[in-house]
């Protein structure tokens, strides 16, 4: 049976939307995240309606003001005519404002960075097996004679 939640560079690229960017994609935003990381936009405006729900209730297990409502968490911004929540964060110094092409463009960028970081250690790890089964081999060798 086909995994039914996001893979691990899926979950990695929307955590990043999540926590610098914005918590509340408008569609558009939940398409081009889905078109980037090859997932059903449906699932994607469903992860972020989950992850939001989290942040509500550990905020509320630990009797903390709500999480969005924080000053400067969340801003409204006009992008492209449409009004969204960024994180404060995401805004910076305000120099460079927040358009649907730069926000498609960070995507990009994320989701490669995401990627060559998870080769690299990728790679790591089948060297290291490799070393191991070397090691393996030479140790049964040894034994043998």
């Amino acid at each position: 049976m086909p995994p039914t939640g996001p893979d691990t560079i899926q979950l990695v690229v929307m955590e990043w939307v999540y926590i610098w960017v914005t918590p509340f994609p408008d569609e558009f935003w939940t398409k081009i995240i889905a078109v980037c990381i090859t997932w059903p936009p449906t699932k994607v405006g469903e992860w972020f309606q989950f992850r939001r729900n989290i942040a509500l209730r550990a905020a509320k297990e630990k009797h903390q003001p709500h999480p969005f409502r924080k000053p400067h968490e969340v801003v409204p911004v006009k992008v492209d005519g449409r009004t969204l929540d960024l994180r404060g964060v995401a805004l910076g110094d305000g120099t460079k404002p927040w358009t649907d092409a730069r926000f498609a463009h960070s995507m990009n960028h994320r989701f490669d960075y995401v990627m060559e970081t998870w080769n690299e250690r990728y790679s790591k790890m089948e060297y290291e097996a490799r070393l191991v089964r070397e090691y393996g081999e030479k140790l049964s060798r040894s034994e043998v004679e």
